[in-house]
């Protein structure tokens, strides 16, 4: 069922003080402050003022690229950052700087192709970070080395791992990979095996498409994986999907962006050209919010590319070229 809900949003832009107004990631520290990723530095915002980090020449402490794609907070509330050019660092907050590393190998100096796509959490001392166009990584926090996941050892091809824009740790240990064009893959490191899902034309069970743009585990434990076709929920029991917002018939056919949840069980997920998506997937309720520039309270833009459900229960909206959208989901404002 498709309800139409007027949601009051605030905005933040370069106006406001924001460095860019691509907004490609969030993420909250542990004391409430929010950082977000653009393509000129990443902001530090206290809920009234943007402070920018961006990279200077003359000091090492500093970002060694602007163009920041993505952000993660392990375990240890420590928050880590993806650029181009295989810049990857960690912010250190004693001493208000950077610790910054650079994964480059010589294939991907002569590919010209290496920009941090995902990162994701394998044990408390170790990440996994994707160098896409050319593989997988191990990052020992340890001792900051980086060791290369070799795609064979899973008996998977390597061109899996070289096209990698997802990555997701469950709760039950699997590592879900997600590619370009290649599917999806369920990875076993503890016993060194995989499973690979793709779609299929002729089984309305497999996935929706082979685009996974992400993959979540909401409150529920329930893997939700997101694709250019549409959205899939993940059966463990039957080893199968379920299909969402895939329908070409009903015009119910999204290309998925991101996707977080509201402490109310909530999904909101974001679409490129096509809104924002509030879903109750108890109910298979959902309602679709698009955009209305010239209404300074309604969504901003269509072209979401970033969400997070902060801890005010505050949804933190993306987008690329229009800046930040927020709605706070406890309020329940509308506008008529």
């Amino acid at each position: 069922m498709n309800l139409t809900e007027n949601y009051n949003f605030d905005r933040l832009s370069v106006n406001d003080g924001l460095s860019q107004n691509t907004v490609y990631s969030f993420t909250q520290d542990r004391k409430g402050f929010m950082w977000i990723c653009t393509q000129q530095g990443i902001n530090k915002y206290d809920g009234h003022k943007f402070m920018i980090y961006k990279n200077n020449p003359e000091s090492e402490d500093s970002i060694k690229n602007d163009y920041i794609n993505i952000s993660f907070k392990d375990s240890e509330n420590k928050i880590w950052f993806g650029a181009l050019d295989g810049v990857f660092a960690y912010y250190n907050e004693e001493k208000n700087s950077f610790n910054n590393f650079q994964l480059r190998t010589a294939e991907s100096i002569s590919a010209n192709v290496s920009n941090i796509s995902a990162i994701c959490e394998s044990t408390n001392d170790e990440l996994l970070i994707s160098l896409f166009g050319i593989g997988l990584f191990n990052f020992n926090k340890a001792n900051d080395k980086f060791t290369i996941v070799e795609s064979e050892e899973f008996g998977t091809a390597k061109n899996h791992f070289s096209k990698i824009i997802s990555l997701f740790r469950d709760e039950q240990g699997f590592t879900w990979i997600g590619t370009r064009d290649e599917g999806l893959l369920r990875i076993d490191f503890k016993n060194k095996t995989s499973e690979k899902f793709v779609h299929n034309i002729s089984d309305e069970h497999s996935l929706s498409n082979n685009i996974i743009k992400f993959i979540f585990q909401d409150s529920k434990k329930t893997i939700w994986i997101g694709t250019k076709e549409g959205l899939n929920r993940y059966d463990p029991d039957k080893n199968e999907f379920r299909r969402y917002f895939c329908d070409s018939a009903s015009g119910n056919k999204f290309n998925l962006s991101c996707i977080s949840e509201d402490k109310n069980k909530n999904l909101w997920i974001g679409a490129f050209n096509s809104g924002l998506i509030k879903f109750n997937a108890d109910k298979e309720i959902f309602s679709v919010i698009c955009e209305e520039p010239k209404n300074p309270k309604a969504l901003s833009s269509n072209s979401i590319i970033s969400l997070y459900s902060d801890s005010s229960n505050v949804l933190w909206i993306g987008t690329f070229i229009d800046g930040i959208n927020k709605l706070d989901c406890e309020s329940k404002k509308f506008y008529s």
